[in-house]
């Protein structure tokens, strides 16, 4: 497993859903640590600053993933939870999660009433999150409370990382986003010692999934000149997707707005190893450039998480080299 595997690895399978970024946190500070400066703003975002001169260039993914909270703990010692970011009901049932208690972590599945016990026309409709619970394995409230699970605990899903079949594809969870909070390290990790014209700062940002919260206080936190969100999108090579140039190995999509992307746009483009491999979409949005993974979800929608695997082929040597070579000084309006 080579260096870029590790990182994927391990920051994958660190736990931390919005509000409970702790862990992965203090993962991406030990790898930001000798990278530069570190900071944080006042919700837990963690910030590495590299240089003290020129425009300041702000490169952003953030830490969060989507999982659930312990909100309610039946008398027969099952959970109840709620979602915390976007989930698709049809993929829950049956996934295994671990919950995050004071005494340690522990597994649980998720289940519902089976199908054997429904009317023939409830069989037919999809299970809702308010039907389903988690079964850890015990026989009472007490029991449960005895191992340490309290309402407000954190799950997250059991997705130990692996890669798949041809050497290149990987199976894990929480790519959104911890893909881009990898991407912003190994940008660090590129320009450390080289000689550019810029004050380039990488954030972990938090609370994404739940109102892009951590990317405004990091926004203000940094002031930066231009920025860059890095995140992830669907991939269209799934059977009944529609045609579309974003797929897994062809390359980063990128998106600017309509008010800077003649500034940068096109010359990320040049920049890239493989630029015809880039799908550029200038549309308006806020004033940031993103650039979008594709990832392969539960279905054609950006909202939908599911186990996702992503192919690394060219998608973080493309981030490398956008940034790998000298700044060229430019006046920012």
């Amino acid at each position: 497993m080579d260096q870029t595997e590790q990182l994927l690895r391990a920051i994958t399978e660190v736990h931390g859903i919005p509000g409970y970024e702790t862990e992965v946190s203090a993962l991406v500070r030990d790898y930001f640590q000798p990278l530069g400066a570190i900071e944080h703003d006042r919700i837990g975002s963690v910030v590495c600053r590299q240089g003290e001169s020129g425009p300041r260039i702000l490169i952003a993914g953030h830490m969060d993933e989507i999982g659930f909270m312990v909100h309610h703990i039946t008398k027969e010692g099952f959970l109840r939870f709620v979602p915390l970011g976007g989930w698709w009901d049809q993929v829950l049932l049956g996934q295994r999660v671990i919950v995050k208690t004071h005494k340690g972590d522990l597994v649980g599945t998720i289940g519902a009433k089976p199908p054997h016990l429904l009317p023939m026309d409830e069989r037919q409709k999809p299970v809702e999150k308010k039907d389903m619970y988690i079964d850890i394995g015990v026989g009472s409230r007490e029991d449960v409370e005895k191992l340490g699970i309290r309402v407000g605990d954190m799950i997250t899903p059991y997705t130990p990382f692996r890669v798949m079949n041809d050497g290149k594809t990987l199976l894990g969870k929480a790519w959104d986003d911890r893909l881009g909070a990898a991407v912003a390290i190994e940008v660090l990790q590129n320009l450390k010692g080289v000689d550019h014209l810029a004050t380039v700062v990488a954030a972990g940002t938090v609370q994404e999934e739940v109102g892009l919260r951590g990317a405004r206080t990091a926004a203000y936190h940094v002031k930066p000149d231009v920025a860059f969100a890095l995140d992830v999108t669907m991939s269209y090579d799934l059977p009944g997707a529609p045609n579309h140039p974003t797929k897994l190995g062809a390359g980063v999509a990128l998106h600017g707005d309509k008010d800077i992307a003649h500034l940068v746009g096109d010359g990320l483009q040049r920049s890239a190893r493989h630029p015809r491999r880039a799908a550029a979409a200038r549309q308006p949005g806020q004033k940031a450039t993103r650039f979008w993974t594709p990832v392969r979800r539960a279905q054609p929608h950006k909202r939908r998480h599911q186990v996702n695997p992503v192919r690394i082929g060219h998608l973080l040597s493309q981030f490398r080299h956008l940034f790998s070579r000298p700044f060229q000084a430019q006046q920012l309006p």
